[in-house]
């Protein structure tokens, strides 16, 4: 009788919203969306369940310490490499303190043009770094450590925090371009819920452009294209 109390503790209730949320992840991104299910479903060795290359990457890269044990690390890594290993805390997993939103198809088409025409970005996406995450120090300078540093293939293990529909636009955009390089900010974090601060920091916290300033940009930077012929004639209309 006592084993009969016993509530179960490896079983998993996932509601009709997490199916509709998983079914709009593989039309977002078809074959990528395999390893967030199999981690979801508590697959240990996903790199085999899933089908992706292992092995260790290595990158050129700073860190500074921030505070006491806290660091910031930069570097650049192909797009295949963050497609690979990348998983995004979507609110529609089972997990509490899940913070981000699925995908959205339609954003990824609009990032997936941009790319094929400017083949980068010039901003760098945030991801939290996996404990087997391991920098090496070659050498100090006043700012940062210059050193390298070695990111297991391991999928679905770097918490992508802020940057989400950039790197998974490289997955519609033209297969050529999947291994360009793409900046990489990355911090260590102990919970979601450390994550959860940064991304509110980074998209709530902090005032984004005046967009009077962006409109009086364009017609120098597209006067080829609607928004700097709006520009010019707004900027004409205001002599």
């Amino acid at each position: 009788s006592g084993r009969r109390k016993r509530k179960p503790t490896d079983i998993r209730v996932w509601t009709p919203k997490y199916f509709d949320a998983v079914e709009s992840l593989a039309r977002a991104i078809n074959r990528r969306a395999l390893p967030y299910i199999l981690r979801e479903m508590g697959i240990k060795n996903l790199a085999k369940a899933s089908g992706i290359k292992g092995g260790t990457e290595v990158f050129p890269a700073l860190r500074v310490r921030l505070k006491k044990n806290t660091f910031l690390y930069s570097f650049f890594a192909p797009a295949s490499v963050l497609l690979d290993v990348g998983y995004v805390a979507r609110l529609e997993m089972a997990e509490g303190d899940a913070y981000q939103r699925v995908l959205r198809g339609s954003r990824l088409k609009d990032i997936a043009e941009y790319i094929n025409k400017e083949e980068t970005f010039k901003n760098s996406v945030v991801i939290s770094l996996p404990k087997a995450a391991v920098f090496t120090c070659f050498r100090k300078t006043s700012v940062a450590e210059v050193g390298t540093l070695r990111l297991p293939r391991i999928p679905a293990s770097v918490w992508i925090i802020d940057g989400q529909h950039r790197i998974y636009g490289y997955a519609k955009a033209k297969e050529s371009l999947i291994q360009k390089p793409i900046s990489v900010v990355a911090v260590r974090t102990s919970s979601m819920l450390d994550q959860a601060r940064i991304f509110v920091d980074i998209n709530v916290n902090q005032k984004p452009v005046d967009k009077n300033l962006v409109w009086d940009l364009y017609f120098r930077l597209n006067p080829d294209q609607y928004t700097g012929v709006v520009s010019q004639l707004v900027r004409d209309l205001a002599t």
